[in-house]
């Protein structure tokens, strides 16, 4: 996904990347 400068959006990375953490096990 392409750099931005979006808090808004960097933070559902951050939850979106623990999900795919946790599902992958």
């Amino acid at each position: 996904m392409a750099e931005t400068n979006n808090p808004e959006v960097e933070e559902n990375n951050e939850v979106v990347n623990e999900a795919l953490k946790f599902l992958e096990g």
